[in-house]
């Protein structure tokens, strides 16, 4: 993820998700910081608590697919926010944000609209509510 800071504008970021902190979205809004493309891998088939798992070739397979994916992804004219990648396991990619608009603003939106802002616009905000679960603002301070 440190690297993920750094990389240059349109990287593509992938995340192997375990049961730990399975309800943060740190590497999505990374990503997203990146102006880049997040892959959400669920492996939490393969870290159950107190037993070995080790990676095979269906899992490589779905790591390569999401990076297809997300290659993809990054040159459609108008791409989704939020994409199901494979029907078989909860494998997303989450787009990131475009600065148009009330998200255009150097200082962001005004106050009384960052909330609803937050909510409809950010694509890893949909992806906290729709994917993890989590609590919607739990990343959003100011929210």
């Amino acid at each position: 993820m440190t690297s993920a800071v750094f990389s240059r504008p349109g990287v593509i970021l992938v995340e192997l998700r375990t049961v730990y902190g399975y309800d943060t979205d740190i590497f999505a809004r990374v990503a997203d910081s990146r102006n880049g493309t997040y892959v959400h891998i669920d492996i939490r088939a393969y870290s159950k608590v107190r037993r070995l798992h080790y990676a095979d070739e269906a899992l490589a397979k779905r790591i390569v697919n999401g990076i297809f994916a997300a290659q993809k992804h990054q040159t459609m004219p108008s791409p989704k926010s939020l994409i199901r990648i494979a029907s078989a396991h909860d494998d997303y990619i989450v787009g990131p944000s475009i600065a148009t608009g009330d998200l255009a603003g150097l200082m962001g939106p005004r106050a009384s609209l960052l909330t609803t802002t937050c909510l409809t616009r950010l694509p890893y905000a949909r992806y906290r509510d729709e994917v993890l679960e989590g609590e919607q603002m739990q990343y959003c301070s100011p929210c």
